[in-house]
């Protein structure tokens, strides 16, 4: 399904999710700064592995900008609250 409206906004359903990777990764003792690195790579990789392997996303369609900034603010924001958690 390539519902485009789901990687267009700045916020969607798939945000949670990487708020909780950011999370689980402060869980695991993966520090803020790798966290961060990690998720601005799988951004910048994210549509080319969507456009040769659409299978294995639940939307393969690309992500806007402001919707890739965003994924990575949640990730960090979820390892904020993960670390304060401990």
């Amino acid at each position: 399904m390539n519902d485009v409206s789901n990687n267009v906004a700045h916020v969607d359903i798939f945000t949670l999710g990487h708020a909780i990777l950011g999370f689980g990764a402060s869980r695991l003792g993966v520090p803020l700064a790798a966290t961060a690195l990690l998720a601005v790579g799988f951004e910048l990789v994210e549509d080319r592995l969507k456009t040769q392997f659409p299978v294995i996303f639940p939307r393969a369609s690309p992500d806007s900008k402001p919707n890739a900034l965003t994924d990575v603010f949640a990730v960090v924001v979820g390892h904020v609250i993960g670390s304060a958690s401990k």
